[in-house]
């Protein structure tokens, strides 16, 4: 197992590096997942080269991901992705601070099908795409949803002023996390926001109940970084925005418990029905207040 010189992230130097997770899914013997004692971040190792993480969201992302969601046998078409998360695009429109009650100029990086943007181009803005895989790339491009295969071929396009950009679950995959926000940034309008969402490596059933099984299913070689509220708080302050950073609890009680029991994602539906919507909600909102939820949401508005 090859050791870091010092944190991707701050630079802190190999003393203060500690092994997190020697278990790297999709990865090699060569991965692990270290921990960060100055800055609080948990990083893959080594880290990917940048052809590598190309090759990897463009020909092997998609598949990787049906994998770890259980849904091999699922088509895997762009229609049925938008279809199967209809109910996640509602939930997260709920969370959007952006006020979409005029038309905007929007940009999504990592759309995936497009799930997002396309319901909001039909409602009249004007909306932009950047999707690495070129699974979805071909469909959404027919559908008139202009799409690029990264920033830099967005910028270099000119279509380069959004009033609104968000990401979901895209920050823990990139190389240099400052940089992929920083560019966001300048291509945003004066008040422009950029709200993204990422999981956040205080979640309870690596920090509470330091489930084995848990651990050796969360560090992926898909996540190239597992920031806490304090690793992101770091992160934010090299950018030099204003920024809200708040936390929120996906998944709740029966899904912990079948981890606990059975060492699995998926919970149980019957267990569900047992906790009731009262104590599931009251359970997330625990793990919030005690700083145990398994997501981080962030807001920055450019000046």
């Amino acid at each position: 197992m090859a050791l870091p010189s010092a944190c991707p992230l701050c630079h802190e130097n190999e003393l203060n590096q500690h092994v997190e997770a020697r278990v790297v899914a999709g990865g090699t013997d060569e991965h692990a997942y270290f921990r960060c004692g100055s800055c609080d971040v948990r990083y893959l190792w080594p880290r990917l080269t940048t052809e590598e993480e190309i090759r990897f969201y463009r020909d092997e992302f998609a598949v990787f991901m049906q994998s770890r969601e259980g849904t091999e046998s699922l088509p895997l078409t762009a229609e049925a992705h938008r279809e199967r998360n209809e109910t996640l695009r509602v939930e997260r429109m709920a969370r959007l601070t952006a006020d979409l009650s005029m038309p905007k100029s929007i940009l999504e990086v990592g759309c995936a099908s497009g799930f997002m943007l396309l319901p909001l181009q039909d409602a009249g803005h004007h909306c932009v795409a950047v999707e690495p895989s070129g699974l979805f790339r071909e469909d959404l491009n027919a559908l008139g949803l202009k799409t690029f295969n990264t920033v830099d071929e967005l910028v270099e396009s000119g279509d380069v002023k959004f009033d609104l950009i968000f990401h979901y679950f895209v920050l823990e995959h990139v190389g240099d996390p400052l940089s992929f926000l920083t560019q966001q940034i300048d291509l945003l309008n004066p008040g422009g926001l950029l709200e993204f969402e990422l999981p956040s490596g205080n979640e309870a059933l690596l920090e509470v109940y330091n489930l084995n099984s848990f651990r050796d299913f969360y560090f992926q070689v898909g996540h190239q970084w597992v920031f806490t509220p304090d690793a992101l708080s770091f992160l934010l302050s090299k950018v030099g925005v204003d920024v809200q950073i708040t936390q929120r609890q996906r998944y709740g009680l029966a899904n912990h418990v079948t981890w606990a029991e059975h060492g699995r994602p998926g919970g149980n539906l019957q267990l569900a029905k047992i906790y009731g919507d009262d104590l599931e909600k009251a359970y997330r909102q625990r793990l919030v207040d005690t700083g145990h939820a398994d997501t981080l949401s962030a807001v920055i508005r450019k000046l």
